[in-house]
């Protein structure tokens, strides 16, 4: 079963807590490589050119947590490749240590069209790759056959040539990534509902369960949901349960409402009180 509540009463302490929001799944991060959304390439080749894969950094400094939705290039080519994300701030060894990664086949089988001219749009909504506010990731793709690149404009992206990243900028230009993220949550301290402390979950991450713990000064109703990243409710594990002030706990066993497991990825704890809502990160790791 989904729902489980264990009290335990002890002495209300009052601290503040970082909390974050509930999910906002829109387009609110956009950023090409080019400085324009869905920009032709002027520049095109095949790896006996310039390299196998093509690589870009971005550094998220949004102050939001960013939950990355779709990547867009311009390449073409009949065979099937890698798309590649790595969250970090060092320059992986090479394109095959995968942290996220996925295959596509280019929107345009042409392998002679220069430079190529139609986007490739692939959908990661799915794969629940998070960049954490303050946080850099690395992006990239297996160049199928022909790559898109602009002249240099200051943007630094790199090519994988005999064994190693070279800058692009050495050649003179920048290869044309692009991708679009939606706000997970805030990283700034919010003001606190009062007369509620969430004190968050442990452990975190955690398999099968994870215990929810907070507090109350006063006594009141309390409502406990699990969010998932997409903002759908998968379980309620308090409805409107009077609370006497307090030292309380939940347990989520990673079950839905209908008591089935659900996947590994980011879950929210949302507690709705009649003096505001809260919210905490949860990461079920199977």
């Amino acid at each position: 079963m989904c729902q489980r509540f264990a009290p335990v009463m002890l002495v209300p302490v009052i601290v503040a807590l970082a909390l974050v929001a509930l999910p906002a799944l829109a387009a609110d991060v956009e950023y090409n490589t080019t400085g324009t959304m869905n920009h032709p390439a002027t520049q095109g080749g095949d790896y006996m050119d310039w390299g196998s894969d093509f690589l870009a950094r971005w550094d998220n400094d949004t102050g939001h947590d960013v939950l990355l939705q779709e990547f867009g290039w311009p390449c073409g080519g009949w065979w099937s490749q890698f798309w590649f994300v790595w969250i970090t701030d060092t320059l992986p060894e090479g394109p095959f240590n995968f942290q996220y990664h996925g295959s596509f086949v280019a929107a345009s089988a042409s392998e002679t069209e220069y430079p190529p001219r139609t986007y490739t749009y692939i959908d990661v909504s799915e794969e629940d790759m998070v960049v954490p506010a303050g946080a850099s990731m690395y992006f990239g793709y297996g160049n199928p056959g022909m790559g898109g690149q602009i002249n240099h404009n200051g943007v630094t992206t790199w090519s994988y040539l005999d064994g190693s990243w070279d800058m692009d900028s050495d050649f003179g230009r920048t290869a044309v990534m692009q991708f679009k993220g939606a706000f997970v949550a805030p990283s700034a301290v919010e003001q606190l509902p009062e007369g509620l402390v969430l004190r968050g979950n442990h452990p975190n991450p955690f398999n099968p369960r994870t215990t929810i713990a907070f507090s109350l000064d006063r006594g009141m109703e309390v409502t406990a949901e699990v969010i998932s990243l997409s903002g759908r409710r998968v379980c309620t594990l308090l409805q409107g349960r009077r609370l006497e002030a307090g030292r309380h706990e939940v347990v989520w066993n990673g079950t839905d409402s209908r008591g089935g497991d659900v996947s590994s990825g980011i879950y929210f704890l949302r507690l709705v009180t009649p003096q505001g809502t809260a919210s905490s990160k949860m990461i079920l790791a199977r």
